[in-house]
């Protein structure tokens, strides 16, 4: 992505058009993701293209991610395994924030809550800069929601997100830790968990009416009823099983 000069940043927005099931899910999905604080500023419909598809707007997935210095090392897409969780978590190493962590977690507990199917590398955008003052900041965000509700599965920890090192790594992580460490990973977790928790709760708590309402607001009501109804479904069952394994 170039800026007005043709310079690369990356700030923007994106433009995507498909039929009015798969815009559900992305409006749905981003939404959330907004909610959930993977990424600033959700999705929106506005306008068609010239075949009559209606556009999702949708933020750049590194908006984020300040411009600076790209660290290579780390891929471009989630699942490629070029960032090993010992080195970019839970403040396990100084050289990294924290958030890469988070959002490895996160984007593991978003496609689950969604019941997201077409999950396969490529569908998770991972980037990594260095700043000025020298610090990393590393990201995540799933892309490519439109097939909410076609790959719902029965336990968060079978993975299912596009990140298909994170439980792996992270049981190899505590598997080396020592007790401050996994001390630390531990409440991560726990608040990364909880946090999805809330924001599901929080996207749920007008009821199956309100959400419908307002999942299918600018799009084609006729096509897009039922499936709403269906992710109101999921979201509640998925939730519901987030919090029986915070109770283990």
């Amino acid at each position: 992505l170039r800026d007005e000069e043709g310079f690369g940043t990356n700030q923007g927005l994106v433009f995507k058009a498909s039929d009015d099931n798969d815009n559900l899910g992305e409006l749905v999905g981003w939404n959330l993701m907004h909610q959930m604080g993977i990424i600033k500023g959700g999705a929106v419909a506005d306008g068609k293209n010239q075949k009559g598809n209606r556009y999702m707007i949708l933020p750049f997935a590194f908006n984020d991610v300040p411009n600076g210095n790209e660290l290579t090392a780390f891929g471009a897409n989630a699942g490629e395994g070029n960032y090993p969780i010992t080195e970019i978590n839970a403040n396990i190493s100084p050289k990294h924030q924290p958030q890469m962590f988070a959002a490895r977690l996160n984007q593991e507990l978003l496609n689950y809550a969604l019941g997201v199917a077409d999950r396969h590398r490529g569908n998770g955008m991972a980037k990594a800069v260095k700043l000025p003052n020298g610090e990393h900041m590393a990201h995540i965000v799933p892309i490519d929601l439109g097939w909410a509700g076609r790959g719902v599965q029965g336990d968060p920890l079978l993975g299912g997100g596009v990140d298909d090192r994170f439980w792996r790594d992270l049981d190899r992580a505590l598997q080396k830790a020592n007790v401050t460490e996994k001390a630390r990973i531990r409440q991560a977790v726990i608040a990364a968990w909880d946090n999805a928790i809330d924001r599901i709760g929080a996207t749920l708590e007008g009821g199956k009416e309100e959400f419908v309402r307002n999942a299918v607001k600018n799009l084609d009501n006729a096509v897009t009823r039922a499936k709403a109804e269906k992710l109101y479904d999921v979201l509640t069952k998925q939730r519901a099983s987030l919090m029986r394994r915070r109770a283990d």
